[in-house]
């Protein structure tokens, strides 16, 4: 196991290294990224704001405004590590067509970690660190920061949120397999991935469970961002990330089955 993450992290620097090579060549590219990136950010707390605004109550489902920035930041913060490391995923269905994937069947690693993990991004870790910092003032402004708790919960659900964008990059790409140039992963992504930017209990109970249970999308921002408010205690945290572990692996195993069937134009 020690050797094999070995392998793993020398695999990543050598993508870290290609992707600084690549984006010193594009570095009006990388301006656009990260001035796009901010305006994200800008317009998802703006948009909020106002609806917190037009609130009599000043909540939303519960959540007030502060609560809410919290669950931003934790967006903006998987988003971030998404943009980082796996946004290859977003080539899936094309790569998936043409060949591009046979040169992972041959390579030294677990075959998700290759694909995904290949494109890194330097523009993509800008605004992980945006985020992040985002994600730190909202915990200060919501009184995170008020007991020694947060040094467990908050690095926890950092962590989560980084699975869970793993996750559910990897379990969007299944449907590629079977219909294929249907670029379902892509709308996978794009469609539940806005859904779920924001707190899960504005939608019916039946739909809230959907999206916590049927989909991984849970581990994404809802789950980590009430573990670290203290909407769910430990106990129920511990089962959550259970779930979602034990979720992820039966997500990787049906994934390498589909892998190691698919025939490309080059097999």
């Amino acid at each position: 196991m020690i050797e094999a993450l070995r392998r793993h992290l020398a695999i990543a620097r050598q993508y870290v290294r290609i992707g600084l090579v690549r984006k010193s060549q594009f570095r009006m590219e990388f301006v656009n990224q990260v001035g796009m990136d901010v305006l994200f950010y800008v317009t998802h707390m703006a948009t909020f704001g106002i609806v917190y605004g037009m609130s009599e109550s000043g909540t939303l489902a519960g959540w007030t405004y502060p609560q809410t920035l919290v669950l931003l930041g934790l967006v903006f913060v998987h988003d971030g590590f998404m943009m980082t490391w796996l946004g290859q995923g977003w080539h899936f269905g094309r790569d998936l067509k043409t060949g591009s994937l046979d040169p992972v069947r041959v390579r030294p690693g677990h075959p998700v970690f290759l694909y995904f993990f290949q494109r890194f991004s330097p523009e993509g870790f800008v605004n992980l660190m945006m985020g992040a910092s985002i994600f730190a003032w909202a915990c200060w402004n919501g009184g995170v920061f008020g007991d020694l708790r947060w040094l467990f919960t908050v690095p926890w659900a950092v962590l989560l949120a980084f699975y869970g964008q793993v996750l559910f990059s990897v379990f969007g790409s299944l449907a590629e397999f079977y219909f294929l140039n249907s670029d379902l992963g892509r709308m996978f992504s794009t469609g539940v991935g806005h859904m779920v930017e924001r707190p899960l209990d504005i939608y019916s109970r039946g739909l809230r469970r959907f999206f916590l249970f049927a989909l991984p999308a849970g581990a994404l921002s809802y789950v980590p961002a009430c573990l670290v408010l203290g909407r769910i205690g430990p106990a129920e945290g511990l089962a959550y990330t259970a779930f979602y572990l034990a979720f992820g692996a039966a997500v990787s195993a049906f994934w390498r089955w589909s892998f190691r069937r698919y025939e490309s134009a080059m097999s």
